[in-house]
């Protein structure tokens, strides 16, 4: 498990902020039938299945993605003339990889500073 957590705290957080919890149960537990009954469809999981499945892809070709939640979704909606059963989860930046030195302030350091992240121990907890 802890491979598998260590893949989920190095993925993209705005602001490196990691907002998320796993929280888990092992098969044959009271605590894992008590997760399985709460189980039912979600889109906007599946978006952002989507949306990790588009950015593995464009990083195989050597595109690099940023992925973006802090938007104004009414705005975004009216621009796009959405209709009342969409909504707009995210938006996702997509280009090349350029140079650390092409970067103005802050970005510059913000790219050439070593990035670290939360423990596992802080984003998971076992039910």
């Amino acid at each position: 498990m802890d491979e598998l957590f260590e893949a989920a705290r190095w993925a993209a957080s705005a602001n490196n902020e990691q907002p998320w919890q796993y929280v888990y149960a092992h098969r044959g537990t009271p605590a894992f039938e008590q997760l399985w009954n709460c189980l039912k469809p979600w889109s906007t999981h599946d978006v952002g299945m989507a949306n990790a499945q588009l950015m593995l892809q464009a990083a195989q070709r050597d595109i690099y993605g940023h992925m973006m939640a802090g938007f104004d979704a009414s705005q975004t909606a009216e621009l796009l003339e959405l209709s009342e059963e969409q909504r707009p989860v995210c938006m996702i930046a997509l280009g090349y990889l350029g140079e650390a030195d092409q970067l103005e302030e802050p970005y510059k350091t913000r790219e050439l500073t070593p990035r670290n992240r939360l423990s596992i121990t802080e984003f998971t907890r076992q039910l």
